[in-house]
Formats: structure tokens, C-alpha cells, sequence
């Protein structure tokens, strides 16, 4: 399958970011150890189950036109939490005190 970014059928067509495990470790350059990997790899493979299932209705016009999309990147193995932690340096807000 040929693409934009050079992708292959298995990689994203968007992005060229691969949807085997293995490789997208290698391609997002992770450093991760024996005990995440489970919890990781278990994240990337719904993240990726989720991009192609809403790629395959913008194919079949079945997303409003005004959509943009889901693409992998290479914070597919990552939860919400997990991306807004790292990403961010976000901590969860404090409730405000009483002066």
C-alpha cells in the first residue's frame, strides 16, 4: 500500500508508525523494561484496533467531513494518564483552601 509517508500495510498509511509490537518498540525508540512491557504492549495494540477502526469509517464516509482523524504516533502504547503525566508533567489539581 503506498501513502503519503512511504507506510506499508503494516504501518499506519498516515504516518509510516508500524502496527506490529516489536517494531514500533524499535521505531519509537522505547526503553522499557520486562515488567512494562505486558501493560504496554496491551495499550498499543487497542490504540491501534481503535486508529484502524476509525480510519476504515472515514474510508466508508461514515465520520462527518469536518473530522480529522485518528493516526498512530509514537505515543500509542501510552494511556491517557500515562501521556498526560509524561507529556505534560501533569499532576492532578489540588482542591483550593479556604483563606
Amino acid at each position: 500500500m503506498s501513502s503519503l509517508s512511504g507506510g506499508s500495510s503494516d504501518a499506519d498509511p498516515n504516518t509510516g508508525v508500524p502496527y506490529d509490537w516489536e517494531a514500533y518498540k524499535k521505531y519509537a525508540n522505547l526503553n522499557i523494561t520486562a515488567d512494562q512491557d505486558a501493560h504496554h504492549k496491551a495499550t498499543f495494540l487497542k490504540t491501534v484496533e481503535m486508529v484502524k477502526e476509525n480510519q476504515r469509517q472515514q474510508r466508508e464516509g461514515k465520520t462527518r467531513p469536518d473530522f480529522i482523524g485518528m493516526n498512530l504516533n509514537t505515543h500509542a502504547h501510552l494511556t491517557p494518564e500515562e501521556f498526560a503525566k509524561g507529556a505534560f508533567g501533569l499532576i492532578q489539581a489540588q482542591p483550593l483552601r479556604n483563606p
